[in-house]
């Protein structure tokens, strides 16, 4: 499958977990990640039981569902050459008010900080239906690109030498935060960014809330290859084992069958 940003850049390489006739955009784990624990458990048992049945209209996609893995499919998130030098890199759909308003002050506020140091620093902001404020931002600075919707947002993300998140308000789902790290990149977010991500600050990203905090951990990253390379290596490693397909997978399958006897119990 072809990673895409279609809605510019949300949910790329992402797959539907249909459970009874509904599908889940989020995939799996953000599908489960947006619950409440009774509820996530109580969706895998209505999976279970659907494949329990055998109902005709549903196994087909539930299995292929089920055995193919349901999360990131890491392999075609991987960075290609391509790294610019004091380039950082935002995926979004401008058009979600949490990402324009996080954009707008991080070059209002951070990015002034972030160019004492990196004169140089070009931002790239991809996501769909930019606001005239956001398109302004670019008009009035060269060195800030706001591309609009993009088929494929690997290039983009691949471009940066550092992926920003600089999120203030919000909530929902952050797998555009584990996109970057399925493609080694080192991410500084926000902690409202990251919220609900089982992500360790100084190990597989870099959290700063303050502006010159920020600043400051994106320009030690700059200016540092060491540095970006082991955060990077660190978010892809967490990807891999913990939300690739097949780590999305095992998960379904141990609890279908941790429930397997219940459900005996209660239908035979």
């Amino acid at each position: 499958m072809r990673a895409h940003g279609g809605d510019g850049g949300e949910g790329v390489g992402l797959h539907l977990l249909a459970t009874e006739g509904s599908a889940h955009p989020e995939g799996l784990t953000g599908h489960l990640g947006a619950r409440q624990p009774e509820q996530a458990r109580a969706d895998l048992l209505r999976l279970a039981r659907v494949l329990r049945r055998g109902v005709d209209e549903e196994v087909p996609r539930l299995v292929e569902a089920r055995d193919a893995g349901v999360g990131l499919e890491v392999e075609v998130l991987l960075a290609s050459d391509g790294e610019e030098p004091d380039s950082l890199v935002f995926t979004g759909s401008m058009d979600w008010m949490p990402n324009e308003d996080g954009i707008f002050r991080f070059v209002k506020e951070v990015l002034p900080l972030i160019r004492i140091r990196h004169p140089a620093t070009k931002l790239w902001v991809v996501g769909r239906k930019p606001s005239n404020r956001i398109k302004a931002l670019a008009e009035s600075d060269t060195h800030i690109k706001v591309t609009g919707r993009v088929e494929d947002v690997r290039p983009y993300i691949a471009k940066g030498a550092v992926y920003i998140v600089p999120l203030r308000v919000g909530s929902g789902t952050r797998l555009k935060i584990f996109e970057a790290m399925a493609m080694g990149k080192a991410v500084v977010s926000t902690t409202i960014g990251a919220e609900g991500l089982p992500v360790t600050s100084g190990a597989d990203v870099i959290l700063a809330d303050e502006s010159r905090q920020f600043a400051d951990a994106v320009c030690d990253l700059l200016q540092s290859p060491r540095e970006r390379n082991r955060i990077g290596s660190a978010a892809r490693t967490l990807v891999e084992e913990k939300y690739s397909w097949a780590a999305a997978a095992k998960h379904v399958d141990a609890v279908l069958q941790s429930d397997s006897l219940r459900l005996g119990s209660t239908t035979d």
